[in-house]
């Protein structure tokens, strides 16, 4: 969650949605295991470094290993 928080939810959820992507139900695993395709797609796109966009702040390794990790878990 603080993750998502700090670097998606601003441009998929609390202010826009861009993509059509809107990460706000993602509040617990069980949330995110319920659209498994999409997770998937997420975890690739987080692994690529597609997102966040280079223009945004980018995250530590230990917070994309912490959440690719918590992606996995879910």
């Amino acid at each position: 969650l603080p993750f998502l928080e700090a670097r998606c939810l601003e441009c998929h959820g609390e202010r826009a949605t861009k993509g059509g992507l809107d990460l706000r139900a993602w509040r617990s695993a069980a949330a995110a295991r319920a659209d498994l395709e999409l997770l998937a797609l997420v975890r690739r796109r987080l692994e690529a470094g597609e997102m966040p966009p280079e223009e945004r702040a980018r995250p530590t390794r230990e917070e994309l290993a912490a959440a690719l990790g918590w992606i996995d878990a879910a």
